[in-house]
């Protein structure tokens, strides 16, 4: 009776052996499984993010001929047909890409408004360069060429963001190749600044331009970007010069042909305009514009190495997926077959296994320590268990340092560049909190949007450096005035808005009130006799009230726009005639 119900225990223990090994199998075989699917899918996301690097190298490629078309004659044959042809690529590669986008995956969707939204700047531009390129030389105003480069910029900076959207979704697929990508958004931003380079030098070859101190200021700015651009390109492009030498030429163009020669032509060309001694635009696109390819060379170099890499990492999943079920397979039957010659062996290290398998099924990644003796084979299948547990120990420090960085990410997504405060999807995304908030608590809530007066006129006046210079100004002011709780943004152009939590009326017009008076006190260092005053509009919902965001924005509107026909530098809080406590002349 002793002796069979031995033999049952034994049978028993090789069972759970070859359970516990068909359990640690599986583990693994998922595990390869996942990382198979994860790579095909980082590859997929890849292709798609190459796709948007190739739109937003486009759109930089457009503002040549565009530059070009806006300073010869309307009926220049060569300009207009190199014109049309680099729209009809940019055209071409944003179809590209948002065809590629096409789908459910998160990050997608983010992505696709993000062209429609470039399609639209990019026509406002275009209509822009169309109106300038259609006048006559001798009557086109050398500031129309500018609003229209600039309008240019703003395309391409809603491109940029596309790009670095569309760079996160491979990355969170597959974190093994952020340097790759981060690498291919450097390269993409270096063609982009390159072409930016090349327009302020344009705004300066232009004759009687009104721009050309703040176009040879952004020049100077552009240059140092450039040039730190290119350290972070060879910076990351080192570990792949000993397998890819297409990236090693490439840079070594790059170089050759950019930064040693079309980077000195144009700053020549811009002292001589400031010399009165202009080169000819034409002249200058000629010379300067082909050179810029050499920045997409780099960019494609770089692209395929990442393929590359990218299909290495998949090779090396999928063999591990089939390593890992003739693994499992091997092991069971290895079990099976060893179970009745190793009895005195198998259960306190059965034991240990089953521990280490719950451990790790419940998330517990901590070192076991090992008690007693055990055979070889069980040894074995104790350090594949720490193998395995190695592996989920390095997932999880990625998936931490992936959400660390996509976090970074949203909170740049959520900033304006230019003031460094919040940006109007923010500020309105922050709203809709407040007010959900103080509907449910039945507390007041306030919003005050403020222009800043003749806006337009500072710019044309002073120019659009000093124009950044006075938001950025405010910006840095009026953020040391704001309240715990309280939220300021730049809503568009030179208007702000500013959140007001659990605020009545008369307090929301009084802080108002403050700002308008910290706005007017303000001296600008580089424009002391520019006087920057702002209107502002106040409006609040009143406890439990369910008053929807856009209306309580309209209301506010419209008592910013009383505000500026009452005479501007006011407060308006009411749309009636407004009392001496609620508007300041």
């Amino acid at each position: 009776m002793f002796q069979l119900r031995l033999q049952q225990l034994q049978s028993l223990g090789g069972l759970t052996i070859a359970l516990c090994c068909i359990v640690l199998g599986g583990m693994s075989f998922l595990d390869a499984w996942n990382d198979d699917r994860r790579v095909k899918a980082g590859i997929a996301n890849f292709d798609r993010f190459r796709k948007v690097l190739v739109a937003v190298s486009a759109v930089s490629a457009e503002r040549g001929p565009a530059n070009l078309a806006m300073t010869v004659a309307p009926d220049d044959p060569a300009a207009q047909d190199w014109l049309r042809k680099a729209r009809a690529t940019t055209d071409s590669a944003i179809d590209a890409a948002a065809d590629a986008l096409q789908g459910d995956l998160p990050g997608l969707q983010g992505v696709t408004k993000e062209l429609k939204e470039l399609r639209a700047r990019l026509a406002e531009g275009r209509a822009a360069v169309d109106k300038v390129a259609a006048t006559r030389p001798d009557l086109r105003s050398p500031g129309a060429l500018t609003r229209a480069i600039l309008a240019m910029f703003v395309a391409a900076d809603i491109a940029e963001q596309a790009r670095m959207h569309a760079g996160l979704l491979p990355v969170q697929a597959t974190p093994e190749i952020g340097t790759e990508v981060f690498l291919g958004i450097a390269a993409s931003s270096l063609r982009e600044h390159a072409g930016r380079y090349g327009s302020y030098v344009v705004m300066q070859l232009v004759p009687n331009s009104t721009d050309i101190d703040v176009a040879f200021e952004r020049m100077f700015e552009t240059a140092g970007r450039l040039l730190t651009l290119r350290r972070a390109v060879e910076t990351l492009t080192l570990p792949m010069r000993a397998e890819h030498s297409g990236v090693v030429r490439a840079m070594a163009a790059l170089d050759a042909r950019f930064f040693q020669e079309s980077m000195p032509l144009a700053a020549a060309a811009a002292r001589g305009a400031r010399a009165d001694e202009r080169m000819s635009v034409k002249t200058f696109t000629g010379l300067y514009v082909p050179n810029l390819r050499l920045a997409d060379d780099l960019r494609e170099e770089v692209a395929a190495a990442s393929r590359w890499k990218l299909e290495q990492i998949h090779s090396r999943a999928l063999t591990k997926l089939v390593a890992s079920g003739v693994l499992t397979a091997l092991v069971c039957l290895i079990v099976l077959g060893i179970t009745f010659i190793l009895r005195h062996a198998l259960f306190y290290p059965l034991t240990t296994v089953r521990r280490q398998v719950i451990a790790l099924a419940s998330g517990d990644l901590s070192e076991p320590k090992l008690e007693g003796r055990v055979g070889k084979e069980v040894g074995e299948m104790l350090a594949e268990l720490n193998t395995l547990r190695g592996d989920q120990r390095l997932r999880r420090e990625l998936d931490d340092a992936q959400r660390a960085m996509a976090d970074e990410l949203r909170e740049l997504a959520q900033t304006d560049a230019l003031t460094g405060i919040l940006n109007r999807r923010a500020i309105e995304a922050e709203a809709e909190r407040m007010t959900k908030l103080a509907e449910d608590a039945g507390e007041s809530f306030g919003l005050v949007l403020f222009d800043i007066d003749h806006f337009k006129r500072i710019n044309h006046t002073h120019g659009h450096g000093t124009g950044d210079i006075v938001l950025r100004r405010i910006a840095r002011e009026l953020v040391q005035l704001i309240g715990p709780g309280m939220a300021l943004g730049r809503y568009g152009g030179e208007e702000f808005a500013l959140l007001l939590p659990n605020t009545t009326a008369a307090e929301a017009a009084a802080v108002a009130e403050h700002f308008r008076e910290r706005i007017a006190e303000m001296q600008l260092d580089e424009a002391p006799t520019l006087a920057v005053t702002a209107s502002f509009g106040v409006a609040t919902l009143a406890p439990g009230s369910a008053a929807a965001w856009e209306s309580l924005v309209a209301t506010a509107d419209r008592r910013l726009y009383a505000a500026k026909r009452a005479g501007r530098n006011r407060v308006c809080g009411d749309d009636q005639m407004p009392d001496w406590r609620w508007v300041a002349a």
